[in-house]
């Protein structure tokens, strides 16, 4: 089978399916009043990420975390969410809830991400050291291994992990990486559905969806959301909780508003360290400075702000104690320098200077702060963000996704400056949601499938073997260029084949065949050890793992006929591996 079959018989089936169960029904089941709006129909995937990841601890908690308990919840999600979406439908709250102008956004937004969908199959989880990270901490939670004492929270992992199950396989990677497209779908939805002015001002809501989704220069929506990380997770959790929370603030201070304000904002904690701050200072802050404005305590505020400081203390007194001595991410941020200032004057330079539609939405967001306390207080959550940004994880522009969101999620509710920029923009009023017709609707969908198709074929090119049901032998044809096939089927594939190798490839080769973990040892220890485990060959990558690679040097210079480093032309990363012929001890001397 092809891969255009694969991809019409196969993944678009399974993702769809995919989608549904994992990122639909489960917050639907428990939350059916979700549907009644499109504001908080918009919420539904983040929403669902929250249960998904708390349902996979739960169950392995319990050592039910398999594909059968999963597919099982599964069915009973759906078969709830059918029982109680059929009275909601029935409600005229849903009727006046929703407009024709809202389906035509919804659908505008999904055109947005349908170069998400595809593109998810065309990359795998471990072509880096960070993406390989979280995957195989996913694998390690598929197979409920115990990740214990971690730098990064595991809640991201533990979702994967769940997709994984659901899916009955670990290959499956271009299916699981469907959600984070759908979750990239929710912030845009979020942008849409924050102001109540979207429809009339819909060429404002238009360059704020770019700046936000696209940003950096060239533009990286399709490499920041769909890669793997969990940064736009992050984004996610924080442009949901900041809507809801302005939402529950500003204009429905309803129990339902300041659930969702909470749940968002501990999925936000849990999921990577910037969200500790979303979540144990600015979400408190304003539920404070909402007490203090109405002159009135209230017991459900009270008990969220436990709740939410309680979420981050939970994480960072216990699993990721001390997670703020990361000397991978400091070395990164500062590039070899020992000042922080130049790590803080180098990303003025890179992401604001250089980026002047960051700098514009950043400027646009701070001048909101006159405007409202709770814009004010938003404000500087934003800037503290900004300032441990530039310091302490300048490297990449991704580290600061959820603050671009957080920042375009302030000027949509505050209805895009519409009053005093619509003056620049005359034709404005030719750009309404209730002009666009369908046949305009079909015209710019068929430039999306077009783009589609132009940035799939770039990346079948660009990368080579694309493998859509079989994550980990995509990677294998990501990093071995020359020689895929052989290395494929002789380290990977052949379950007789003993390999060696550092975490990196551990990661890799989790739940095909166990990696032998090469140590520091002298030379003359680490050929024992080779010979003791009768290893056949060893995959390593030198930048990362320099002094094994010495050794393995040393006993290839003074044993060129028991250990070979094999010719594989051209690698990504560095890859090297070397062959043992264990027939040619003699001629040894170690």
């Amino acid at each position: 089978m092809g891969l255009a079959s694969h991809v019409v018989l196969v993944y678009f089936p399974l993702s769809f399916v995919f989608a549904a169960c994992v990122l639909y029904l489960p917050a639907l089941a428990v939350f059916p009043k979700l549907i009644l709006r499109p504001f908080y129909f918009s919420l539904v995937p983040l929403v669902s990420y929250f249960l998904v990841g708390c349902f996979a601890f739960l169950l392995m908690s319990f050592h039910w975390f398999s594909h059968r308990t999963v597919v099982c919840l599964s069915v009973i999600m759906l078969l709830t969410a059918a029982l109680r979406i059929r009275k909601v439908l029935r409600s005229r709250h849903l009727r006046e809830g929703w407009h024709t102008d809202d389906v035509r956004l919804l659908i505008f937004n999904f055109g947005l991400i349908i170069p998400l969908v595809f593109l998810a199959i065309l990359s795998a989880f471990s072509i880096n050291d960070a993406l390989a990270s979280w995957n195989h901490w996913a694998k390690m939670y598929y197979f409920s291994q115990p990740l214990g004492h971690s730098l990064y929270p595991t809640f991201y992992p533990a979702f994967l992990a769940y997709g994984y199950q659901f899916l009955g396989s670990l290959d499956y990677e271009g299916i699981v990486k469907v959600a984070l497209a759908v979750l990239t779908f929710t912030i845009a939805n979020v942008l849409a559905f924050s102001s109540a002015k979207t429809k009339e001002n819909f060429w404002l809501y238009f360059i704020l969806i770019v700046i936000v989704l696209m940003p950096g220069n060239p533009p990286g929506l399709y490499h920041f959301y769909v890669v793997g990380y969990a940064d736009g997770i992050l984004a996610t959790a924080v442009a949901v909780s900041a809507a809801v929370t302005l939402r529950y603030c500003l204009v429905e201070p309803s129990s339902f508003n300041l659930m969702l304000a909470v749940l968002s904002a501990v999925a936000a904690a849990w999921t990577k360290q910037p969200g500790l701050l979303w979540a144990g200072l600015i979400v408190p802050s304003l539920l404070v400075a909402k007490m203090i404005q109405e002159k009135s305590i209230k017991l459900k505020e009270l008990l969220s702000i436990v709740i939410l400081l309680g979420a981050v203390l939970f994480w960072a007194l216990g699993t990721g104690k001390n997670f703020y001595h990361n000397s991978g991410v400091l070395q990164a941020s500062l590039s070899g320098h020992s000042s922080y200032w130049y790590a803080f004057f180098k990303s003025v330079k890179e992401y604001l200077i250089l980026q002047p539609t960051i700098l514009v939405l950043f400027v646009l967001a701070g001048m909101l702060a006159g405007k409202q306390k709770y814009y004010l207080l938003l404000n500087i959550g934003l800037w503290i963000g900004v300032l441990l940004w530039f310091v302490f994880a300048s490297y990449e522009l991704r580290e600061g996704l959820y603050l671009i969101a957080l920042a375009g999620v302030m000027i949509a509710s505050y209805d895009f400056f519409a009053p005093g920029l619509n003056k620049f923009f005359w034709y404005q009023k030719y750009f309404r949601v209730n002009k666009i017709q369908n046949t305009w609707l079909a015209a710019y969908f068929g430039v999306m499938v077009i783009v589609t198709v132009l940035l799939c074929v770039a990346q079948v090119r660009r990368e080579g073997g694309i493998f859509p049901l079989n994550g980990p032998k995509t990677t294998i044809y990501h990093l071995f260029v020359d020689q895929p096939a052989w290395v494929y089927k002789t380290l990977y594939d052949d379950p007789n084949t003993v390999v060696a190798g550092t975490s990196w490839e551990d990661s890799l080769f989790l739940g095909k065949k166990p990696i032998l973990i090469l140590r520091e040892n002298t030379p003359a220890e680490t050929l024992r050890w080779l010979l003791d485990k009768h290893i056949e060959f060893v995959m390593i990558v030198p930048a990362m793992s320099p002094k094994q690679f010495v050794t393995l040097s040393d006993i290839t210079n003074q044993c060129p006929q028991f250990m070979q480093k094999l010719e594989l032309g051209d690698t990504r990363a560095g890859y090297m591996i070397f062959k043992l012929n264990t027939a040619a001890r003699s001629t040894c001397p170690l």
